[in-house]
């Protein structure tokens, strides 16, 4: 039935201007829009929707967009939810108003997706504290915060499986900071001591972030919790710890396939408009990634357009400034609708005028007040300046009378004079089906705004029903029903199902982080670190998982070097190890030989000659080591270590 479904093949700007999404022959920088209009001048019925109806395919490329939609009250969802999913669209949806019919959205999942998970968890915590802080006058308080989050999202992250990777977790912890009076430690530091074993104990981010709030006592330990506590404060509620607790609404999917997702956030309040400017920050940080290197820097298969209805109302997004001065390179692009430009400087301050700059597409669509701005910030003062001067021609007489003459003498003059194109109050002035619509290098146009009834596929029987007044109306079972499509209960279970292949994913970064710090790690040498005594051979089961679990990683010509002239990276390794297990059992001799082979195996398979002759060579002094260890000669096993660098 939808397969003629028509496809709009330009960006929609009013109702008798196009855009072409060719910047070869418009000379645009970018497709971001900035779209101005007060409450009630058509910004969803007017724009946005003639968009989603439309546009459902990049001109350039011919494949179909993903769309990430604010949309406050969730009327946006429930109107075009689904035709897109009609058009083989995937709805996923976060609603922060009913919280029962909602995709799960769990931030740790998504730190597994970058070079340095550390720096996008820390980036996060860093988004979180702001976003709930901004007010805060003094910045020792937040810092301090960080400081605490970082510890605890690091131990859950490096610690814990993956279904207790959440700020819930997070949450629940914080008090594992507070000291009682007859105890001698935090219980904090005891749980890092005894349970850290994923990275070593002293290099262990958790531990070092744990050393920066290790002196906070008393009342200061006590302001510093306060200030956490209150920026973990929403998940107290049920409904958001089950909302976050698990993660299935697929932010780093909504390139790589055709999605509409919708965020649905109360008009009436901001209490999770820092939940929904962190998710933004994530979700742009995701896709950024994997443009620039799972698709290697060729863009996101598919155009994302992030439809930011009231932009400045959902919560600050970190280095906003700079994300979207890089959106083209990547396939993404932005329409950021707010009620003034004032809003922008509000909450990024001297960056806003970067965020708009960035936008080189500008629609006022109306201003619905008439307040007076002495300082000139607000919509329409803007809009005024923005289309900047014109000259017009003005021409003055005078009447001259000489001695006693009836006949006046008549001079004229022509002069050229400057005025606002348009003045602030002749902007309040437009009509209310008028738009004014500006794109850089060309001159501004007043048009009419999109009407939605004529609007392709909308305007169309195979999508909706016309009435007697000539309006078109959604076909009843087009309209999204949240309540029967989409159950949180569901996605619950799902995510749970999902997280073991989360853990898959983490146990390999956390292998890769272990090798990168044996690798620089100090080769000074710890007194008792590697020994034999009673004729047993600490730490060849250490040697021998390590070969295997990470030389492919690490096979390269530094890695060689490192074991041929060093003669130190094992060692290295090991003595980075919080605990050398001991060999003591048959059983774990045999283990240690089945591990032996498995390497020639992959050595015959992956490595270069000259690399397999240096690996093969360090298997055989093991192997060698391994031998005299179980015939007791101390002699030879130390000898024999000598060779292998321990």
């Amino acid at each position: 039935m939808y397969n003629n479904i028509g496809h709009e093949t330009n960006l929609l700007l009013s109702q008798n201007l196009k855009l072409t999404y060719n910047t070869w022959k418009t000379h645009l920088g970018c497709m971001n829009m900035l779209a101005i209009g007060a409450t009630g001048e058509g910004k969803s019925r007017n724009l946005v929707r003639p968009i989603l109806y439309s546009l459902l395919r990049d001109p350039k490329t011919g494949r179909k967009m993903s769309f990430v939609s604010t949309d406050p009250k969730g009327e946006l969802y429930q109107d075009t939810a689904g035709f897109l999913e009609a058009n083989e669209y995937n709805i996923k949806v976060l609603n922060l108003i009913d919280m029962l019919h909602s995709d799960c959205y769990n931030c740790f999942k998504y730190f597994n997706y970058s070079k340095n998970p550390d720096i996008t968890l820390m980036n996060y915590i860093n988004s979180l504290v702001e976003a709930s802080t901004k007010d805060s006058k003094d910045p020792y308080w937040p810092n301090m915060a960080k400081n605490v989050l970082n510890c605890i999202a690091y131990y859950v992250y490096y610690e814990l499986l993956a279904k207790y990777q959440n700020l819930t977790t997070v949450s629940d912890m914080v008090p594992l900071f507070f000291k009682g009076d007859k105890e001698k430690e935090a219980p904090i530091d005891n749980l890092l001591r005894s349970t850290c074993k994923n990275v070593a104990y002293y290099n262990h981010p958790a531990v070092i972030w744990r050393k920066k709030t290790q002196k906070a006592q008393g009342k200061e330990l006590t302001s510093i919790l306060g200030v956490t506590n209150d920026v973990l404060r929403l998940w107290a509620d049920s409904n958001i710890r089950r909302l976050t607790q698990v993660d299935t609404i697929q932010l780093d999917q909504v390139g790589d396939r055709p999605t509409a997702l919708y965020v649905i956030t109360p008009p009436d309040n901001s209490t999770y408009d820092f939940i929904v400017g962190t998710f933004y920050d994530q979700l742009i940080s995701t896709l950024m990634y994997k443009a620039n290197f799972i698709y290697n820097k060729k863009g996101l298969p598919h155009h994302v357009i992030l439809m930011q209805d009231e932009a400045a109302n959902t919560g600050k997004i970190n280095d906003y400034n700079k994300k979207i001065a890089v959106w083209r390179s990547v396939n993404m692009s932005s329409i950021q609708i707010v009620q003034s430009s004032n809003q922008f400087k509000a909450m990024y301050g001297d960056k806003a005028q970067d965020v708009i700059d960035n936008a080189h597409i500008t629609i006022f669509l109306g201003n619905g007040g008439n307040s007076i701005d002495n300082n000139g910030s607000s919509a329409a003062d803007f809009i005024s300046r923005a289309l900047g001067k014109t000259t017009v021609k003005s021409e003055s007489y005078s009447l001259n009378y000489n001695n006693n003459e009836v006949k006046p003498n008549i001079s004229s003059s022509i002069n050229a004079n400057q005025r606002d194109l348009m003045t602030p109050d002749e902007v309040k002035r437009l009509k209310w089906d008028e738009c004014i619509v500006m794109v850089k290098g060309y001159k501004p146009f007043i048009d009419k705004k999109i009407n939605l009834n004529t609007c392709l596929n909308f305007a169309s029987e195979l999508y909706s029903t016309k009435d007697d007044k000539g309006n078109w109306h959604l076909k009843k079972e087009l309209v999204y029903d949240i309540e029967e499509k989409k159950q949180t209960l569901d996605e619950y279970f799902k995510g749970f199902e999902e997280s073991k292949e989360i853990d898959r994913i983490q146990y390999t970064a956390v292998k890769k982080k272990l090798v990168i710090d044996s690798l620089f790690s100090s080769f000074e040498k710890k007194k008792n670190s590697m020994y034999i005594d009673n004729n047993i051979f600490y730490g060849i089961k250490e040697h021998i998982d390590y070969v295997n679990a990470n030389y492919k990683l690490f096979y390269s010509e530094n890695l060689i070097r490192r074991i041929k002239e060093d003669n130190s990276v094992i060692g290295c390794f090991l003595r980075e190890s919080t605990k050398a297990k001991k060999v003591k059992e048959e059983n774990d001799t045999e283990n240690i030989e089945n591990d032996v082979d498995i390497i020639k195996n992959d050595t015959e398979e992956h490595l270069s000659l000259y690399e397999k002759k240096i690996i093969v060579k360090f298997i055989e002094d093991s192997e060698k080591a391994l031998n005299k260890a179980k015939k007791g000669n101390n002699d030879g096993i130390k000898e024999q270590l000598s060779k292998i660098g321990i």
